[in-house]
């Protein structure tokens, strides 16, 4: 069997907050390493405009009205944790990591069971840098799950199926890729246990991105059409063209939208993530 190397990209980002929440979370600097989902604009700076779809519209049009690197039609989870974040020391995102990794093996058709044998390096790559961070004097360190790729309209496409008993009836989304998720973030959360004994005075806290995510797709009310792409193509949902591709489409309303390119998420929901780590149950321990 051959493993891809882990590339880790590192995307650090400071963000100052306001006063207003000063006393709710005493950090000023929020360092944030991991992929795509969590890149707030270093990756295509290093590749240039003429490579990066996310420098060209209709990306970054929702809160910055112009394309400025992030994958989003706005802000990514790490910028409202850091609007939310204040004064004191810095807080540190790794995560979420390993979303490249694992979808380069599936779109290479291999089975979950398969890509069940890479989850060991990927968590191992997180837990050295988590590791490498502490022994920087990093504190407190947030280390996010994997995202619930079984409802991400590009793996929907990517995997259809005729077979009814392959989807969730309540969410509508690829149960066998979702468990993949769910077994991947049971994976970390026990190498962070062992990283909590190894560091008692550092303060890890596990997000749980898979979570908060799903909860999204049963809120039907704020979220419409929880399964399709706010920016792309045809197909079952709207995720057969690249946004920003010729013939791609974008929406009117990203705010009704969890999807906003087929792999990556829109402000919105970005933001309901960041609000059920910062203020709801899927932060441990707490922040």
């Amino acid at each position: 069997m051959d493993y891809p190397a882990v590339l880790l990209s590192l995307f650090v980002i400071l963000l100052i907050s306001t006063d207003s929440v000063e006393s709710l979370y005493p950090f000023h600097r929020v360092f944030s390493f991991g992929d795509s989902m969590a890149d707030t604009g270093n990756a295509c700076r290093s590749m240039g405009a003429q490579n990066c779809p996310a420098l060209k519209p209709p990306f970054g049009e929702t809160y910055f009205h112009q394309p400025n690197g992030r994958w989003s039609d706005g802000r990514v989870v790490a910028d409202f944790i850091g609007v939310a974040s204040i004064i004191s020391s810095s807080l540190f995102i790794v995560g979420e990591i390993g979303g490249v990794e694992y979808l380069f093996g599936f779109s290479k058709k291999k089975s979950v069971d398969e890509m069940k044998s890479w989850v060991p390096y990927i968590v191992a790559a997180i837990s050295s840098a988590v590791n490498d961070l502490i022994n920087l004097a990093a504190t407190t360190l947030i280390v996010p799950g994997g995202y619930a790729v079984g409802c991400a309209p590009g793996y929907m496409t990517m995997f259809q199926s005729n077979n009814p008993a392959d989807y969730d009836m309540l969410t509508g989304c690829l149960k066998r890729l979702n468990e993949f998720t769910v077994y991947h973030n049971t994976m970390l959360m026990k190498e962070l246990v062992k990283l909590r004994l190894l560091h008692p005075l550092a303060n890890i806290i596990y997000a749980d991105y898979y979570g908060a995510q799903s909860q999204l797709y049963l809120n039907k009310l704020d979220f419409p059409a929880p399964l399709y792409a706010c920016c792309g193509g045809p197909g079952p949902y709207n995720s057969s063209l690249q946004c920003g591709s010729q013939g791609s489409q974008t929406c009117s309303n990203p705010e009704n939208y969890i999807s906003w390119d087929g792999g990556h998420l829109t402000e919105a929901a970005n933001k309901a993530i960041a609000n059920g780590i910062l203020y709801g149950p899927f932060a441990f321990p707490p922040l």
